[in-house]
């Protein structure tokens, strides 16, 4: 029987588990442009050299913003900017 399309990205983000973020920046205006996007996304990378960004819908077509709660119900957005 064929995985869930929620198994199988769960299965997907699990690879993450245990990586540490090693850098945070902005997305570059040739990142942006490569990805053909008018934004510029907040940029996670992580030991393994994977990026991670947020993405206003599964087809890439802008840049979101990535959200954080921290265990005390403070939120920060890291805003996307344009290029």
């Amino acid at each position: 029987m064929p995985r869930s399309p929620e198994q199988r990205i769960l299965n997907a983000a699990r690879k993450l588990i245990g990586l540490q973020i090693t850098g945070v920046r902005y997305m570059t205006q040739q990142e942006s442009t490569e990805l053909c996007i008018c934004n510029r996304a907040l940029i996670l990378s992580l030991s393994d050299g994977t990026l991670l960004y947020p993405m206003a819908d599964d087809e890439g077509n802008e840049a979101g913003v990535l959200m954080a709660r921290a265990t005390d119900g403070q939120e920060t957005h890291f805003s996307s900017l344009q290029r």
